[in-house]
């Protein structure tokens, strides 16, 4: 097998098929060098875990808990979807 250069296409990696390198293409990596120097905008912590009745307004935490209810509901312009959670 001959070694990857910085100039290859992602698609030289193993793993990377036509749908991931849509996805990478999207977010502007091409080659394994685009690839090598992204640095995402945001990284999103999941580890920190929240309660429901805790949580504040523009708080991101991560909610475990079991789904109730849900369904679409009709707003005056346009449908949307809604979900009844709970947790202990």
């Amino acid at each position: 097998m001959n070694p990857l250069k910085f100039t290859d296409e992602i698609t030289q990696l193993r793993g990377v098929g036509a749908a991931r390198k849509q996805a990478l293409n999207r977010a502007g990596i091409q080659t394994i060098s685009d690839l090598i120097s992204y640095f995402p905008r945001r990284h999103l912590d999941r580890r920190t875990i929240g309660k429901i009745n805790e949580l504040k307004e523009g708080q991101e935490v991560t909610i475990i808990g079991k789904v109730q209810a849900f369904g679409m509901k009709k707003g005056k312009r346009r449908a949307y979807f809604q979900m009844i959670l709970s947790d202990d």
